[in-house]
């Protein structure tokens, strides 16, 4: 007993350590020890048992501050900034942040206090960001009055875990990514409606995506003078319309070319039936 409780106490204590790694310039004196330390602390943290003895473990680190240092500096320290808070992934910010050397320990240490445990897990679904922008006072704000933020207000503009987590899974550099899908892994595992909610990230994240790869595809096509030819196109095997007609250029005749043989050639395809090009 005395020997789990000093374990989760130097568990905690470490975890509050990390904040501390960032502000250490590598091969400055302590920034290899403390790095060191953080690395053994996530891996003794992934090593505990499944069983009823490792998750009493971990409930003791939790209880100690273990988790809450470790979610406090993922959302209030490293992903504080301008951009990195908004999950801008193409600001400085969010590179930044990215590049911060107690990352990967903080999100290896997260997998392993939330593995099998669903308080833990429960704790990390539902963590947000406690880090308040103060704006600089000016003259015309201070004539006007600012009334204050709602409980609602404060916790819908909050960035959450979870949200922080699914941004992070593309990230390759240093194992990031990786780290991050584990994490949600492990509260997928335990928490059926945290793992709603991360399938719902998922989907609209896939839409947006593919909502932008089209409106990239639509932008190239323009840039070559070319159009898609609409749906009731006769190259489609349609009755024409007034909208099928395609400018010249496009990617197949709405009608067919004068002197042509009548054959309507198919859409994209580099045969355009000229006069003569038959033997």
């Amino acid at each position: 007993v005395d020997a789990a409780q000093a374990l989760a106490a130097h568990v905690a204590t470490t975890c509050g350590g990390l904040k501390d790694l960032d502000s250490l310039a590598v091969g400055l004196p302590g920034a290899e020890t403390l790095a060191l330390e953080l690395r053994c602390c996530a891996l003794v943290v992934e090593g505990i048992p499944r069983d009823v003895a490792g998750a009493r473990l971990k409930s003791k680190a939790i209880a100690m501050g273990a988790l809450r240092a470790v979610t406090g500096y993922l959302l209030d320290v490293a992903f504080s900034a301008p951009g990195a808070r908004d999950l801008d992934r193409g600001s400085i910010g969010w590179s930044d942040a990215c590049a911060r050397a107690a990352l990967p320990h903080a999100l290896a240490t997260l997998g392993g206090l939330i593995r099998s445990h669903p308080e833990g897990a429960a704790a990390a679904a539902a963590a947000t960001s406690t880090f308040r922008c103060v704006p600089e006072a000016t003259p015309e704000a201070t004539l006007e009055a600012t009334p204050e933020a709602t409980p609602e207000a404060t916790s819908a503009a909050a960035p959450t875990l979870l949200r922080l987590l699914h941004a992070l899974e593309p990230v390759t550099e240093r194992g990031v990514g990786t780290l991050a899908e584990n994490a949600l892994e492990c509260v997928e595992e335990v928490d059926p409606n945290a793992a709603d909610a991360i399938a719902e990230l998922r989907r609209a994240t896939k839409a947006t995506n593919a909502q932008k790869a089209m409106e990239r595809r639509e932008k190239m096509l323009r840039e070559m003078g070319l159009t898609r030819l609409s749906p009731a196109s006769p190259s489609l095997g349609n009755p024409p319309t007034h909208s099928s007609v395609s400018p010249v250029g496009s990617l197949g005749f709405a009608t067919t070319p004068p002197g042509g043989s009548g054959f309507e050639t198919p859409t994209g395809s580099p045969l355009l039936g000229t006069p003569g090009a038959r033997d």
